[in-house]
């Protein structure tokens, strides 16, 4: 499968696009939590990187995104890949016309601005609650956003210190009562 057409658009611009293609009918919530999970697999580029794509562009969001088989609109077999061709061929006045792309473009420049919150607590793995991969009982279950399902390795210790990370904490009561947020959060999800 040859992604190239997707390697000159920039990695903000590929995100987003990824984010519409899989989940611009989940509204931002959805384009967000796919957003989370691309980032998250940069952290590990050894395992979710397409080495030959991040020799080719430099960059490990493209490695990450294009890597066959990984997000589904960049598949061959995929009925939403021949516009997600054109989006990436001509973004920038698909961006002026459709709300859903940048909404989605909107939510990929925060990430990348590190304002973006990770609402999907560290994930790496998704997909659609219609379907259910092989792989799915392999990997721990953190929850549910609209129709998508997230896994990681993340324990709830990972969770919590990620939350208390993200919102420092200098007292005990205070980290006691986002500790408490979290596990309601995750029960909502039906998670714990």
């Amino acid at each position: 499968m040859n992604n190239s057409i997707f390697y000159s658009i920039s990695a903000d611009k590929l995100t987003a696009l990824t984010a519409y293609g899989e989940a611009r009918n989940e509204g931002a919530e959805g384009m967000i939590a796919v957003i989370n999970v691309i980032r998250n697999r940069t952290k590990d580029s050894n395992q979710f990187a397409d080495q030959s794509i991040l020799a080719a562009t430099g960059s490990v969001y493209h490695a990450v995104i294009l890597k066959p088989y990984q997000f589904s609109p960049y598949n061959a077999s995929d009925s939403q890949r021949p516009k997600m061709e054109l989006i990436a061929a001509g973004f920038d006045s698909y961006l002026l016309s459709d709300a859903n792309l940048s909404k989605a473009y909107e939510l990929s420049r925060m990430m990348f601005t590190g304002v973006l919150t990770d609402n999907t607590y560290g994930a790496t793995y998704f997909h659609a609650t219609y379907v259910t991969p092989a792989w799915a009982s392999t990997i721990p279950l953190i929850g549910q956003i609209g129709n998508h399902i997230f896994y990681g390795y993340k324990t709830i210790t990972g969770i919590i210190a990620d939350v208390i990370a993200e919102n420092p904490v200098t007292t005990a009561i205070v980290g006691f009562f986002a500790t408490l947020g979290v596990y309601f959060i995750l029960r909502r999800r039906h998670v714990i």
